[in-house]
């Protein structure tokens, strides 16, 4: 009933959600790093909204509930993306190094010698996935949302996770494989012993019963 009291109307309300699929529908088709470039994203302009206090989100409270999060769909899809280009970057990469003996110095080498079409581009700045040599091994990341290259270091918190990782978005080396605890399940053997004195149990106390009714 108070929503309803304090409500701008329809017709801002539709004014209101135009601006927003204005700003958003051209952002689809940007990468993070475009769209950082952006006057005020749609992300932004929610964030302002929200931001005026308690009566104004009051009164434009339906579409503020109920508007959809499009700069997160958007990130999504371009981290797809990259992992699909990191990945086929790694494989060039492998190649590389099993006809020539060691990993390209560069990333580029890769275009030059015919193993990519093209460099893997970083959603998250104007440039290519970050590369570098490492011993016996090599390192490719992307620089993630805080759009600073932290070094690409595989061992930080969420560094495999791709989507909302504080740092650098590692695709290689892979991550680690997880210690596993270890099995705590019954095995066979246990299990067939403890179903021989279940029915062992079961029958000695049938047994037990029909003598007590004969």
């Amino acid at each position: 009933m108070a929503l309803g009291v304090l409500h701008v109307g329809r017709d801002e309300t539709v004014r209101f959600i135009n601006d927003y699929f204005d700003r958003a529908k051209g952002e689809t088709r940007l990468t993070p790093w475009q769209r950082k470039q952006e006057p005020e994203t749609s992300e932004q302009f929610i964030l302002r909204a929200q931001s005026r206090g308690l009566l104004y989100q009051a009164r434009y409270a339906f579409p503020l509930m109920f508007l959809p999060d499009l700069a997160t769909a958007t990130d999504l899809n371009c981290q797809a993306k990259a992992s699909h280009r990191a990945t086929v970057a790694s494989i060039a990469l492998l190649r590389w190094r099993k006809d020539k003996g060691q990993f390209p110095q560069r990333l580029d080498e890769l275009v030059g010698g015919g193993y990519l079409s093209s460099l893997p581009a970083d959603p998250y700045s104007d440039g290519p996935l970050k590369y570098r040599r490492t011993e016996g091994g090599f390192i490719l990341y992307s620089i993630g949302e805080n759009f600073k290259d932290d070094g690409g270091d595989p061992n930080a918190p969420g560094a495999h996770m791709g989507y909302r990782t504080p740092l650098d978005i590692v695709y290689w080396p892979p991550p680690k494989p997880r210690k596993v605890a270890p099995e705590t399940r019954p095995q066979p053997e246990e299990c067939c012993e403890k179903e021989h004195e279940r029915l062992a149990h079961g029958a000695t106390a049938a047994r037990i019963r029909q003598r007590g009714v004969a």
